[in-house]
């Protein structure tokens, strides 16, 4: 009960999306502007954009102005009553600090850097996922189609056993074998169906588009590499884990430079104006110009500084292991894609030679059967051949356009700018 109520909740929610034609690009768009994860992502670069513009604002000088009206009485032998009024105005400058200011601002442009190749990682993922969901849609829709054509050919195929068995032409096992693929057929149909409806509403929530009247994409080439060498040299260069790691890196050791600063002595210059009215005092009114100097000398911190240091040290070096790990990932990566691309290149000039043949023993059957040579069951048997050799090159032709766009993935170009230009 509870699976119909989940595939009846499904069917409504596909029925209800908006309804229109869908392109590739179309999708990539809609993706980039509407997914609730890229737009949080844009948000927290944001953030961190501010944190650089408080990273900046922090080391300049710092102006305070302070004032004060009162009314005060005091009650004795001689009654008197007055009112104070004073005005302060106080300005204060670090001079120096070790440069522990200039790498604090420093970092805080690499969290930014680090933050825009994180949001690049995520969006490459997720075009990735609306891709495969609008390419598996394809493939299966023609798959639906080749296996109705099938399952009709196979119907003929069973009603043909079944006469040859009544004459007693075949055993009782080959119209089993007839009836189990006809079977078969149906519960493929009914699979396939089942699988578009799941790709559908994966497609709907990442995009938030019905996927009507899909076409085949074209891959744009010039985007994609020649070689496997120019491919691992774009990687290298343009990768979002790859200049990720860099920024790790750089954090990490002005991290260690924010710490070596510590060691600095700390100059700060304090400037102070004050203006002061009283009433009651003998100087009634005063003025106050002070600008003073002060430093800070770090003498002895039992050892602090250095454990910090060596902490960051052994973190600068475990960072740097990381990105020689991800780029042997990246070039791992990259090679089997190409290899699995050559692969089924290869598999494609086989399949389609081998339906080609397929074609051609079909049309031989034919003229076979209009001369009494074969029967009617050869010939649909040969139909089925030909039927499955297409199925198998549908899977081949779209698991190439697939990984053509996983390659583009795995060198770092799956963004909007290789996508949509």
């Amino acid at each position: 009960m509870s699976k119909i109520f989940i595939y009846c909740f499904l069917t409504l929610l596909i029925l209800t999306a908006k309804v229109y034609a869908v392109s590739l690009d179309e999708a990539i768009f809609n993706v980039s502007e509407k997914n609730h994860k890229i737009l949080s992502g844009q948000s927290h670069i944001q953030s961190i954009l501010e944190d650089s513009n408080i990273s900046s604002i922090v080391y300049r000088p710092k102006l305070t102005l302070n004032s004060s009206v009162g009314h005060k009485q005091i009650e004795t032998t001689t009654f008197s009553k007055y009112s104070p009024t004073s005005i302060d105005f106080n300005v204060k400058q670090t001079i120096f600090d070790g440069y522990k200011g200039r790498y604090l601002m420093q970092k805080a442009k690499e969290e930014f850097y680090k933050a825009e190749f994180e949001q690049s990682l995520l969006e490459q993922s997720i075009f990735l996922d609306t891709i495969k969901a609008y390419i598996d849609l394809l493939h299966y829709d023609k798959l639906l189609k080749l296996n109705n054509e099938n399952k009709i050919i196979l119907g003929e195929e069973l009603e043909s056993s079944s006469f040859q068995f009544s004459l007693g032409d075949i055993k009782r096992s080959d119209l089993l074998l007839a009836e189990a693929k006809y079977n078969k057929a149906i519960f493929d149909i009914s699979d396939i169906e089942k699988k578009i409806i799941n790709l559908s509403t994966v497609f709907i929530n990442l995009t938030e588009m019905k996927p009507v009247d899909l076409t085949v994409p074209v891959i744009k080439y010039n985007s994609l590499p020649a070689s496997l060498n120019e491919a691992i040299l774009i990687a290298n260069t343009e990768h979002p884990r790859i200049l990720l790691n860099q920024h790790v890196i750089n954090s990490a050791n002005l991290d260690t430079k924010i710490i070596e600063s510590e060691k600095f002595p700390q100059l700060n210059l304090n400037a102070n104006y004050s203006n002061d009215w009283n009433s009651l005092s003998t100087i009634k009114r005063s003025k106050t110009l002070s600008i003073l100097g002060s430093i800070s000398i770090p003498l002895y911190d039992s050892g602090l500084i250095n454990s910090k240091l060596r902490k960051s040290s052994l973190l600068e070096n475990k960072f740097k292991l990381n990105a020689l790990h991800t780029q042997n990932e990246v070039i791992e990566n990259i090679t089997n894609n190409w290899n699995l691309l050559e692969s089924l290149e290869d598999s494609l000039s086989s399949e389609n030679n081998f339906l080609l043949v397929n074609i051609e023993i079909l049309k031989a059957i034919d003229e076979e059967r209009k001369n009494g040579i074969s029967s009617n069951l050869d010939f649909l048997n040969a139909q089925n051949s030909v039927i499955q050799s297409k199925i198998r090159l549908s899977k081949y032709q779209f698991d190439q356009l697939y990984y053509s766009y996983k390659l583009l993935n795995s060198i770092g170009r799956l963004n909007l700018k290789s996508l949509l230009s």
